[in-house]
């Protein structure tokens, strides 16, 4: 019973503390996106820039995660990940909608180039794939 209590103590003084820690911060304010396309984030002339101005001042890349995978048909079946070698399938559409809301980066997960057995070939629907993608 003890222990009961002291779990029970230690949990609600865990999230007093939490919630006191997470207020009197400074408010974070966001900037609604562009209806157009951004122009971009300048690079600094400067060679000797300080590299710490991409971190400060606002957010500087805005984009998406993205993530492909090879499809397993056995397991997958016809439509979970799309038909085609690598999936979820992503289209040039896609990115365009991405920029249209302000993005200007994607970052791209994409399976290897070479087959999964040996002899480790290049496996060209894999290469197609991503180069569709960029």
């Amino acid at each position: 019973m003890k222990t009961r209590k002291l779990i029970v103590l230690m949990f609600f003084t865990f999230l007093v503390l939490s919630i006191l820690a997470c207020s009197g911060g400074e408010e974070v304010t966001t900037t609604p996106s562009p209806e157009s396309e951004p122009d971009g984030t300048p690079i600094p002339s400067d060679a000797t820039s300080d590299k710490w101005e991409l971190w400060v001042n606002g957010t500087h890349l805005r984009g998406a995660n993205i993530y492909q995978r090879r499809v397993y048909p056995e397991l997958d079946g016809p439509t979970f990940m799309g038909p085609y070698p690598v999936g979820p399938p992503y289209t040039q559409e896609d990115f365009n909608r991405l920029a249209a809301l302000g993005a200007n980066y994607v970052n791209i997960s994409h399976p290897g180039l070479f087959t999964e057995t040996p002899p480790y070939t290049l496996d060209k629907s894999i290469q197609d794939n991503l180069d569709n993608l960029l």
